[in-house]
Protein backbone atom coordinates (compact mmCIF):
# COMPACT_ATOMS: atom_id res chain seq x y z
CA UNK A 1 0.00 0.00 0.00
CA UNK A 2 1.43 3.41 -0.74
CA UNK A 3 0.41 6.52 0.71
CA UNK A 4 1.17 9.98 -1.25
CA UNK A 5 1.21 13.32 0.92
CA UNK A 6 0.88 16.59 -0.92
CA UNK A 7 1.71 19.45 1.17
CA UNK A 8 1.01 22.89 -0.05
CA UNK A 9 3.97 25.29 0.63
CA UNK A 10 3.50 28.92 1.53
CA UNK A 11 6.50 31.28 0.46
CA UNK A 12 6.01 34.84 1.16
CA UNK A 13 7.28 37.12 -0.66
CA UNK A 14 7.84 40.90 0.01
CA UNK A 15 8.82 43.90 -2.82
CA UNK A 16 9.53 47.42 -2.54
CA UNK A 17 10.74 49.89 -5.05
CA UNK A 18 12.24 52.92 -4.38
CA UNK A 19 12.15 54.65 -8.10
CA UNK A 20 9.96 54.12 -11.27
CA UNK A 21 11.91 55.67 -14.14
CA UNK A 22 9.37 56.98 -17.19
CA UNK A 23 10.36 57.11 -20.51
CA UNK A 24 8.99 60.44 -22.03
CA UNK A 25 8.66 62.27 -25.11
CA UNK A 26 8.79 66.23 -23.38
CA UNK A 27 10.20 65.83 -20.09
CA UNK A 28 8.98 69.62 -19.17
CA UNK A 29 5.55 68.85 -20.00
CA UNK A 30 5.40 65.87 -18.06
CA UNK A 31 7.32 67.05 -15.24
CA UNK A 32 4.84 70.45 -15.15
CA UNK A 33 1.56 67.19 -15.31
CA UNK A 34 2.97 65.35 -12.38
CA UNK A 35 3.62 68.50 -10.41
CA UNK A 36 0.13 69.67 -11.22
CA UNK A 37 -2.19 67.01 -11.24
CA UNK A 38 -0.11 64.66 -7.99
CA UNK A 39 1.32 67.68 -6.35
CA UNK A 40 4.75 65.77 -6.49
CA UNK A 41 7.61 67.81 -5.60
CA UNK A 42 10.86 67.94 -7.83
CA UNK A 43 14.13 66.66 -6.41
CA UNK A 44 17.62 67.04 -7.18
CA UNK A 45 18.39 64.65 -9.96
CA UNK A 46 21.78 63.19 -8.67
CA UNK A 47 22.83 62.10 -11.91
CA UNK A 48 23.32 65.72 -13.32
CA UNK A 49 22.38 64.03 -16.79
CA UNK A 50 20.11 66.49 -19.21
CA UNK A 51 17.21 65.54 -20.11
CA UNK A 52 16.37 64.23 -17.04
CA UNK A 53 13.99 65.24 -13.33
CA UNK A 54 13.30 63.66 -10.41
CA UNK A 55 10.44 64.18 -8.47
CA UNK A 56 9.34 62.60 -4.89
CA UNK A 57 6.76 60.28 -4.20
CA UNK A 58 7.19 60.44 -0.37
CA UNK A 59 8.64 57.92 1.76
CA UNK A 60 11.81 58.37 -0.17
CA UNK A 61 10.56 56.67 -3.32
CA UNK A 62 11.05 58.73 -6.24
CA UNK A 63 9.53 58.88 -9.71
CA UNK A 64 12.28 59.50 -12.67
CA UNK A 65 11.56 61.86 -16.01
CA UNK A 66 13.59 60.62 -18.12
CA UNK A 67 13.71 62.05 -22.34
CA UNK A 68 13.35 59.51 -25.03
CA UNK A 69 15.14 60.57 -27.94
CA UNK A 70 13.19 57.90 -30.09
CA UNK A 71 9.81 59.94 -29.85
CA UNK A 72 10.83 62.66 -31.60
Amino acid sequence: MQIHVLAQVSIKFNCTFNHLALSVKDVDKSLAFYKEVFQLSEITNRTKMDGIRWLSLGEGKELHLIFNHFYN
